[in-house]
């Protein structure tokens, strides 16, 4: 309410999505090095309903791999994972796991961490 006794009010439409929810990376650290000791992740989320899906890992906001882009059901999802990308394997550093989910209403996307260590 104003000084003058006036009041105003404004209406939004509000869209909550949960398409996509529980995006983790499994262990959060691993070293591809072929040594048969870590060398695989496991990315994992779930699906509320059918979505198309990209799951991508990105090193300071620059995509170094496409995981997989393609049409999922609704449920809980996983992917093994050895580090290879299309150079080769990942070097050293503090990666991002991004899933992106489209449904009929709109994208959402989650991400987690994921650190590449080779031991010395």
């Amino acid at each position: 309410c104003s000084a003058s006794g006036r009041t105003a009010s404004a209406a939004a439409d509000l869209v909550v999505l949960r398409t996509l929810g529980f995006v983790a990376v499994s262990p959060s650290s691993f070293s591809p090095d072929g040594d048969g000791v870590d060398d695989t992740v496991t990315i994992s989320f779930a699906l509320a309903r059918e979505a198309r899906v990209a799951v991508e890992v990105r090193l300071e906001g620059t995509a170094v791999a496409l995981l997989f882009v393609g049409v999922l059901g609704p449920g809980q999802q996983a992917f093994l994972w050895d580090g290879s990308v299309p150079t080769g394997r990942l070097g050293p550093g503090r990666y991002e796991v991004v899933v992106t989910a489209t449904d009929t209403i709109a994208s959402v996307s989650q991400s987690a961490s994921l650190d590449v260590v080779f031991p010395p």
